[in-house]
């Protein structure tokens, strides 16, 4: 009987305000590609919106991805947008772009099309996996020779209105 609580607590991932997600992305990218190289807008009122944890590892993804296509000197923009209750996360690299080819089996479990051979394709296929089991949507923009954006929808999880969380 505690074996199935325990399973059920774990099946329900908890929240934190999108603030604290987008800082710890842009942090543990920082370590591995140098600071300054990710930018970020917040539409006002959204930095206290709640999101699902997993949101971290779907925009870590999305940042390394970003950041790995684009030239070392380049930064990558978080732009956060609402419309509705939904939360609009467009990450936008400096990249070539994407063939027509490339950019329709990118979502493919092991398919990787990084010029340097790394990956394991599974990254953006894993990413579009959490976001709709979270009734999200996960798009990627692309045209060959101009820069890719992704794109996360995902629904807020708090009120309507986002509220900013009491002082401490």
């Amino acid at each position: 009987m505690a074996e199935d609580a325990s399973a059920g607590a774990r099946r329900q991932p908890g929240t934190r305000s999108l603030d604290a997600v987008l800082d710890r992305s842009i942090q543990l990218v920082s370590e591995r590609f140098g600071s300054g190289r990710v930018t970020q807008t917040i539409a006002p009122g959204l930095d206290w919106a709640r999101v699902e944890d997993s949101a971290e590892s779907v925009l870590l993804n999305l940042l390394d991805n970003a950041l790995r296509a684009s030239p070392p000197d380049a930064a990558v923009h978080v732009l956060v947008t609402q419309e509705g209750d939904w939360l609009q996360i467009r990450v936008s690299g400096r990249g070539c772009g994407m063939s027509p080819a490339v950019l329709a089996r990118a979502f493919e479990f092991g398919f990787s099309a990084r010029a340097d051979g790394g990956g394991h394709g599974l990254g953006l296929a894993v990413s579009k996996e959490t976001v709709e089991g979270l009734d999200g949507s996960l798009e990627l923009e692309s045209e060959e020779g101009r820069a890719p954006a992704r794109r996360c929808g995902c629904r807020r999880w708090s009120t309507r209105t986002a509220h900013r969380a009491p002082d401490a």
